[in-house]
């Protein structure tokens, strides 16, 4: 039966089957959440003719070849890439802000009977969450292998350590290497003091 697609602000708080950010290879190419393959609704060149055509001729004009290849794209990556998904799959699909993009390829996939969940917001709200995370990480860790804990060094650390992924987000798996740095909650520096002063 088909679906709609369904919103969230906050994606770090569910697992899903696969994180799909549709912007263009330049701009996954920059920045992305991680863990995510990168299935553009427009390249780079096809993103450029439609943006010309929206400030040089009309938006109608824009929208219209936009739209054209816009589902070129969505069908040549169901065709290579969701064929052979079952019909569990529950996918996050994500843009950069506006929500045109990734509801042009959440429709489509709702529409065949798969769960999906948009970003809402895009990119943009993953990465001000991120900016909120690190800003409080430094309280929650006072030692990294021996250094001062300065905040500036404890959050680029951390932000390093879980590759934006942070402390909570079962969002993705993907971590830096955790020979990286060490890090040791509070609290557990508290227990040490305990044990070693018994």
């Amino acid at each position: 039966m088909p679906r709609s697609p369904e919103y969230t602000q906050q994606p770090w708080t569910e697992t899903y089957s696969e994180i799909i950010d549709v912007r263009s290879e330049s701009e996954f190419t920059e920045d992305r959440i991680p863990g995510a393959i990168n299935l553009p609704v427009l390249n780079d060149a096809e993103r450029a003719k439609v943006g010309t055509l929206y400030k040089q001729v009309c938006p109608f004009e824009a929208r219209k070849v936009g739209a054209s290849l816009v589902t070129q794209n969505i069908a040549r990556h169901l065709e290579l890439h969701f064929a052979a998904k079952d019909q569990d799959y529950y996918p996050l699909v994500y843009c950069w802000r506006g929500g045109q993009r990734s509801n042009s390829m959440a429709l489509v996939l709702s529409q065949i009977g798969w769960q999906v969940r948009v970003l809402q917001g895009g990119y943009k709200t993953y990465r001000t969450y991120v900016r909120d995370q690190l800003e409080r990480l430094p309280e929650q860790f006072t030692k990294i292998m021996g250094l001062k804990p300065r905040p500036s060094r404890t959050a680029f650390i951390c932000f390093l350590r879980v590759k934006m992924v942070l402390v909570s987000g079962s969002i993705s798996a993907k971590t830096c290497p955790t020979n990286m740095a060490e890090t040791v909650p509070h609290d557990s520096l508290e227990n040490r003091k305990d044990h070693e002063q018994r």
